[in-house]
Parts: C-alpha cells; structure tokens; sequence
C-alpha cells in the first residue's frame, strides 16, 4: 500500500476546518476533555462549548491548535498580543500569539450541570485561578514566569488552586436537566 493520507485524516482535517470557521463565524462548538493538564477545573469527560474568542482576558480558557491537536488552556497573562497559557495543574506552558486563539471557552458540562464561564462569581474565580497559577509556578524550582512573587508553598498553592476550582462549580453550576 502506497504512503499516504487516508481518509481518516482527511476526514479530520475537514470537521477541524468546519469547527473554525463556525467559531470565526460567531457560533458554539462543543469539546469534549480528554486530558488532565486542567484539573481540577475541568475534568476527563467534561463537555465544553466554545465560542468566539472576543475579549480574551487572563482567567479564561481558550482553544488553540498545537501539534495537530485542539488544546484548552487558562489564559494567565497577556503581554501585548503575546498570551502566556497554561494548565492549573501543570502551570505555565508558554506563549501564545493572540491570533492563534481559536475560540474561548463559554461553558462547561459535567455530570448534568453547567457552569457558565460569563457569571460574576466564576470570572473572578477564574482571573483568582490565573494568578495562583503562576504564583504556584514561580514557587516550582527552574520555572520562570518572568514575574517575580514571593514563593508560596507548593502544597498550599495547589491546594488552593483546587480548593476554587471545586468552588467554582459548587456555587456557579446549575442543573441542565440532562
């Protein structure tokens, strides 16, 4: 059999052009979790719908393409049109330029709840999370986040960080009846 691309791939090339131009064009397009990069704000299984990526602000979680693959990171910094990204567990991953953001994250599903990303409560838990974040990484020895902060315990920075994570969905999650 000759090398080549099969129809699989192809096939998944088309719904990731499909998925862009949806969100280019003002629409939600649904995710699933499959990684642990984001726990425990987001967990395996989870269900999130993205949309638009409007108004990025540190705090909010935002869809981009890396190595083929669609990824959901918490925004914890903007330097100019430079978003520095990363997970709540494993901390900062690195830089992003702002034009690569696919869509940000409006909502997510777990276990017949919604958390709806927009309410009062949880944009402040998320910009709170961003900062822990990187308050957790400047603690981890050979991490540098280009910020100075005074070093915080590892174990009570991920401690925290999990405490508003569950905190988050214990007071911003309705039901979906679902």
């Amino acid at each position: 059999m000759a090398a080549g691309v099969g129809v699989a791939e192809v096939a998944g090339d088309l719904v990731d052009e499909l998925r862009q131009e949806l969100l280019r064009s003002g629409g939600v397009v649904p995710g699933v979790v499959e990684g642990r990069s984001m726990v425990p704000f987001l967990q395996p299984g989870d269900r999130v719908l993205a949309g638009p990526p409007d108004e990025v602000r540190p705090g909010d979680l935002v869809v981009f393409r890396r190595d083929g693959r669609w990824i959901v990171h918490r925004v914890l910094e903007a330097r100019g049109d430079l978003l520095l990204e990363g997970g709540d567990r494993v901390g900062p991953t690195g830089l992003l330029p702002a034009d690569q953001v696919i869509g940000r994250v409006v909502a997510v599903r777990r276990g017949g709840r919604e958390l709806k990303l927009g309410s009062p409560v949880v944009r402040s838990t998320k910009r709170l999370l961003a900062w822990l974040t990187l308050v957790h990484a400047a603690a981890r020895p050979g991490v540098g986040t280009g910020r100075r902060f005074r070093p915080v315990p590892r174990v009570v920075a991920r401690a925290v960080i999990s405490l508003l994570g569950r905190a988050a969905w214990a007071l911003g999650a309705h039901g979906t009846g679902r």
